[in-house]
């Protein structure tokens, strides 16, 4: 009877442990088939993405995660993170005269100052598509371009630099207003601060005056010039504040007939980004 028993509990608990295992199979064999389904729709619209790429001589510069970048760089050679100054230089020297879709939040500013040094000194013309949005560095990208195309609902945005303290983007205008309301108060840490960032703002302020006065259409007036050089560069708008097309075409030297193909190109890349 004890025996009987004991086999009646072992049986009992080894019918648990089989639909245990059974379930989990189960579970991981169904989250293996919805990933692979998953995974379709993004490889063949990244595959498509770059064979359209390679057909109309076009890239792309956007924001894109370390862990993602690796992945969206071994299906395509055409589509690069705005940090990734190296990678974009090479590329518009092998690829003459192509044409770059934007679509960025802003990047690190060495990075932007080899890719802007590049197009000043190539004689390569780059034509520059906004799509959306190319924001911080992007816009200065953007102004650099030879030939500037932008959706009607795209924008740019203020090129003012930003800094990083405590983990937060801080705008270096922000530190310069500081310094200007409380120059014999300030801790010795930020009166560095203060004296470590102020060349890159003066220098962001020459930059972006140089691309814009090389955007200005002819009958803008000095004052208008002034205003729209201070809207870009001084810091005191946030930094996220759109500067819509609709605003900048009054003022600078915008293309608007933007071909049918580049269009296509933005909505395939738009499927992708869901993925990542």
């Amino acid at each position: 009877m004890s025996c009987q028993t004991t086999t009646q509990i072992i049986t009992k608990y080894q019918l648990i442990i089989d639909t245990f295992v059974l379930s989990v199979v189960a579970s991981a064999t169904t989250f293996l088939i919805l990933y692979v389904f998953d995974c379709v729709p993004f490889i063949y619209n990244i595959i498509k993405l770059e064979f359209y790429l390679v057909k109309h001589d076009c890239f792309i510069i956007c924001n894109i995660s370390r862990g993602s970048y690796k992945i969206i760089r071994s299906f395509t050679g055409h589509i690069f993170n705005i940090d990734d100054s190296r990678s974009i230089i090479e590329h518009m020297i092998c690829n003459k005269n192509s044409r770059l879709i934007l679509d960025t939040y802003g990047g690190d500013v060495a990075s932007n100052d080899e890719i802007l040094a590049h197009i000043s000194q190539s004689e390569n013309k780059l034509t520059t598509y906004v799509m959306r949005k190319a924001l911080s560095a992007g816009t200065t990208i953007a102004l650099a371009s030879p030939c500037l195309y932008m959706d009607e609902n795209a924008y740019l945005g203020p090129t003012d630099p930003q800094t990083t303290i405590s983990g937060d983007d801080i705008p270096i205008r922000t530190i310069m207003k500081l310094y200007e309301a409380k120059k014999e108060n300030m801790s010795d840490s930020y009166l560095l601060k203060y004296y470590e960032l102020k060349p890159f703002y003066d220098e962001n302020v020459i930059l972006t005056t140089k691309l814009l006065n090389n955007k200005f259409k002819k009958d803008v007036s000095n004052a208008n010039k002034m205003s729209l050089i201070h809207k870009f560069s001084s810091g005191d708008i946030s930094h996220s504040t759109p500067i819509t097309f609709k605003y900048l075409k009054e003022f600078i030297k915008i293309n608007v007939l933007i071909p049918v193909e580049i269009y296509y190109i933005f909505k395939i890349y738009t499927n992708i980004r869901r993925y990542l």
